[in-house]
């Protein structure tokens, strides 16, 4: 039961699955049907962009990275906003249904060496989330650079928040690597609260230490 999405100058879109269509697609706010490749697409591409760092130590180069994140990001767990064909800012997130990185060995393993796919495994293991009954937990945030600084991130949580509220949640929750100041003042004033830090590994990102904010809902 997705949530269907709320009013807004843009075209806010939360994923609502049509069946019985050949080629998959996905209705959007006024009822009609987007395409469900250009939107994995885009999504992938700007997901990749927006974390490049990250997936080029998980698989090695961005290009495989791209094609890695495309057949295994799960759509259904995603918001986001999109002008005319433009996507401008999306949030995956991680609930009791699933994630919207959905790494598994069976899916890396056509893109990776033995070795690679050895060495991704360890590292995801700090990085995928690990379900907690009474929180969302916010996987990926991003803009497009075109349309930063226009409210969208804010609109995405608020929009996030709603849907948690919804679904009988208590907390939104989500990491930042502590160093990354302009996404930490963001979500302090949307009312995020530092609760813990995990230290991770130098070797696995490079960035050894993320802070574990939450916002009671």
């Amino acid at each position: 039961s997705a949530l269907r999405p709320f009013n807004g100058t843009e075209r806010f879109f939360s994923i609502l699955p049509v069946f019985g269509i050949s080629c998959r697609s996905y209705l959007n706010k006024e009822g009609s049907a987007l395409d469900s490749c250009m939107l994995r697409q885009q999504l992938t591409t700007l997901t990749n962009e927006a974390f490049h760092e990250k997936f080029q130590i998980l698989f090695g180069s961005s290009q495989t990275a791209w094609q890695v994140l495309y057949p295994t990001l799960d759509l259904t767990h995603a918001f986001f906003i999109q002008r005319e064909q433009t996507l401008c800012a999306l949030l995956g997130y991680c609930d009791q249904r699933g994630s919207y990185y959905h790494f598994s060995p069976q899916l890396l393993r056509p893109w990776l060496s033995k070795r690679q796919l050895q060495q991704t495994l360890h590292r995801l293991r700090y990085l995928q989330s690990a379900f907690v009954p009474n929180t969302l937990y916010i996987e990926a945030l991003a803009v497009a650079p075109a349309f930063r600084r226009q409210g969208m991130a804010e609109k995405l949580l608020c929009h996030c928040r709603q849907y948690a509220i919804k679904q009988g949640y208590q907390y939104l929750a989500l990491d930042v690597a502590s160093d990354n100041l302009p996404a930490r003042t963001l979500y302090e004033k949307f009312g995020f609260v530092y609760q813990k830090y995990r230290q991770i590994p130098c070797e696995v990102f490079g960035f050894p230490r993320f802070d574990h904010l939450i916002c009671p809902l």
